[in-house]
């Protein structure tokens, strides 16, 4: 398996004591696979991506990337990790307001030159989310659903093994939703990633192979409790 997590765990200390969030996380993934993750506010979902996208680190337990524990370097490796092994899309598109959509989609090339001829590869993925003709517009001037399209195109720039998305689609209405995340399957398929994806649709969650549960800091297949 490309992913493999074991027996994932992260506590939280705060000044009333110590909080669990997840208690034994295990699942496995290879290239091409994804997962979608549904699970009550709070439940852990977004903590399980942080840690998967190098943003935080577990109490214990393992986390695998092709054989190699991606999160135990400095914090210059960590970083290089997360430019260029993992795409992330959020909630809210956390685009740069002074930028156009070309440059925001073109931001993680300033993090790392890795990329031959950069704007080529942002012009073609600004063409495969639907957006050639928006690529000088700023952001204020696009709806929300164009937002997120790039937001989707800068995820997948630097050619991530891992494409993280935390309730892409819970900004925007059924109609959006639904082609956003569409969309996002779609281009996984073609980059042949693993995709992740917290949400709290049913009928979004619904669209994955794989469908699980978070349940009292763990994983559960979709209808076991």
């Amino acid at each position: 398996m490309s992913l493999q997590v074991q027996q994932l765990c992260k506590e939280f200390f705060t000044e009333s004591g110590s909080v669990k969030v997840l208690t034994g996380i295990d699942f496995s993934l290879d290239d091409g696979a994804s997962l979608s993750i549904m699970g009550p506010s709070g439940s852990g979902k977004s903590t399980l991506l942080h840690i998967l996208g190098g943003l935080e680190k577990p109490s214990s337990g393992n986390y695998l990337l092709d054989g190699k524990n991606p999160l135990d370097g400095d914090e210059q490796s960590l970083a290089l990790f997360r430019n260029q092994k993992v795409g992330f899309v959020f909630q809210d598109h956390h685009l740069l307001p002074q930028c156009t959509v070309l440059e925001n989609v073109l931001i993680p090339a300033l993090v790392s030159q890795t990329r031959e001829d950069p704007e080529t590869w942002a012009l073609d993925l600004l063409g495969r989310v639907g957006l050639s003709h928006r690529m000088t517009h700023f952001p204020s001037e696009l709806s929300g659903g164009e937002r997120q399209r790039v937001a989707v195109a800068r995820a997948l720039f630097m050619k991530p093994r891992i494409l993280l998305a935390d309730e892409p689609t819970g900004n925007l209405d059924r109609k959006n939703a639904e082609s956003v995340m569409d969309l996002l399957i779609k281009l996984h398929r073609e980059e042949n990633n693993i995709l992740i994806v917290v949400t709290h649709s049913p009928e979004l969650a619904a669209k994955f192979p794989v469908q699980k549960i978070m349940q009292d800091g763990v994983l559960l297949d979709q209808g076991k409790n």
